[in-house]
């Protein structure tokens, strides 16, 4: 169990590499960016319900909800995207847009 939890999670962080494509219903939770966050979030018609997680490395909520996330992902493609968004590097977008003062939001 252990090791089949060890492949999902390496199969999983390889696939959060790659861009996400445009027009393309999510079916993982997307890390988004600066660069990425407007074209994803606010102008994909095929994704245009989301849920975004504001999340720091070293918060134990964030850790413990991630894998959560992971899963709920799949079940949700088409229907709801999710997002997550490093506050601890993407500063323009946690306090400059949403004004996000804790963790996880």
């Amino acid at each position: 169990a252990v090791s089949t939890l060890l492949l999902s999670t390496a199969l999983l962080l390889a696939s959060l590499t790659t861009a996400a494509p445009i027009g393309t219903p999510h079916s993982t939770v997307i890390p988004l960016t600066t660069k990425t966050f407007d074209s994803l979030v606010t102008t994909d018609s095929a994704n245009t319900l989301w849920l975004l997680k504001f999340y720091a490395p070293w918060c134990g909520h964030c850790v413990a909800l991630s894998p959560i996330l992971d899963q709920a992902a799949s079940h949700l493609a088409g229907k709801l995207s999710i997002g997550k968004i490093d506050c601890t590097i993407e500063k323009k977008i946690c306090k400059g847009k949403f004004d996000v003062r804790g963790y996880p939001t």
